[in-house]
């Protein structure tokens, strides 16, 4: 079959070990309503049946091309799909993911309507049949350009300022995106191996909008993220904590280069503050498989840790929401027990919901 010459969007969905999952993500993209989309799937050394699953699809649909290629991780995964993509914009999908059928056209007639770099939506996680969403009373649209991409759009996806309840106004998901390829070609910016860096699309939001014009965000939602509520519970990251804070230490480097001022790092000081927190509820929740020993001594080794101890002298934590206030009081004076009832409080809370 003929592929497609002039794409207007070329998906690129990375593909490893999903074969349970990824004819529902692939469906999704060919139900789109926006005509002329290319969709580029790259094997990364898939061991089931998914490479197998490719290029069938392939075979029945001129519009969807393969890649194959040794497993090297998510990012190299993008970026050999960046490689041949032919469209104006670029879209990335996770192959256990899916989309709304409208979402590439939504995003496109943002994008062209207002000659935007890139055009953002919203998300929701689902489980199952369950799709965990909060429905908007309305949808709105808000535009970026000039000095407003760095003085509010990137530093609301790095993190809130300290008065905000949320960590972050936006989630950093390439997924939510449609990039302009003129811009990511001309800015030679790529992915980092997620194997480096524990959140690349963070990294990749980093490089990428500082060379935007202007910028849409919608939302509405659009993209549909497979989330087993069980994660957390079920795998245990010794290093989770440590990855995160080199990651801050890139975020910080590469913010750095962008920015004439420190702005940004009380929005990076936030986000250290959110993953110390994730760490802290991760060895909480496996206290019956690890032992109180062992938990207390983790805790205890995250809270001494020099940048998070540096950011606890300087951040504003009287800003912050209450529930935060007490927990980082908590954690500052090693009360460990207590930051353990704390987090076991807020997950009863949660569950009651």
């Amino acid at each position: 079959m003929m592929t497609i010459e002039n794409p207007l969007i070329s998906v690129i969905v990375p593909v490893y070990n999903v074969e349970n999952y990824m004819r529902q993500c692939i469906d999704s993209l060919l139900k789109q309503t926006l005509p002329n989309i290319e969709i580029i799937l790259v094997d990364d050394g898939a061991t089931d049946k998914s490479p197998e699953i490719c290029d069938e699809y392939a075979k029945e649909h001129s519009n969807i091309r393969v890649i194959h290629k040794l497993n090297g991780g998510l990012g190299s995964a993008r970026n050999e799909g960046m490689k041949i993509a032919r469209g104006k914009y670029i879209g990335f999908v996770d192959s256990d993911d899916y989309v709304s059928k409208k979402m590439y056209e939504t995003l496109w007639n943002l994008a062209e309507t207002n000659d935007a770099d890139c055009a953002y939506c919203e998300f929701a996680r689902f489980w199952n049949d369950r799709v965990d969403i909060t429905l908007k009373t309305e949808k709105t649209v808000k535009i970026y350009s000039n000095d407003e991409i760095l003085n509010s759009y990137l530093l609301d996806r790095v993190g809130c300022d300290p008065s905000k309840k949320e960590d972050c106004t936006y989630g950093a998901s390439v997924g939510l995106g449609l990039f302009k390829n003129d811009v990511i070609k001309k800015s030679k910016v790529s992915f980092v191996s997620e194997r480096e860096f524990i959140a690349e699309d963070m990294i990749f939001d980093i490089d990428f909008i500082p060379y935007c014009k202007k910028i849409v965000h919608t939302n509405e939602v659009l993209y549909f993220y497979r989330f087993n509520p069980n994660s957390l519970t079920t795998r245990y990251v010794a290093d989770r904590f440590e990855r995160n804070v080199m990651l801050c230490h890139e975020m910080g480097a590469r913010l750095g280069r962008a920015y004439t001022s420190d702005v940004y790092r009380i929005r990076v000081d936030r986000y250290f503050l959110k993953i110390t927190r994730i760490a802290l509820i991760e060895e909480t929740i496996h206290i019956r498989d690890n032992g109180w020993k062992t938990a207390r001594n983790n805790m205890s080794r995250i809270a001494h840790n020099q940048e998070l101890n540096r950011i606890l002298k300087t951040y504003p934590t009287g800003m912050l929401p209450g529930a935060q206030r007490i927990f980082f009081s908590a954690l500052k004076k090693k009360m460990y027990l207590l930051v353990t009832i704390l987090i076991k409080g807020n997950m009863v809370l949660k569950k009651n919901r």
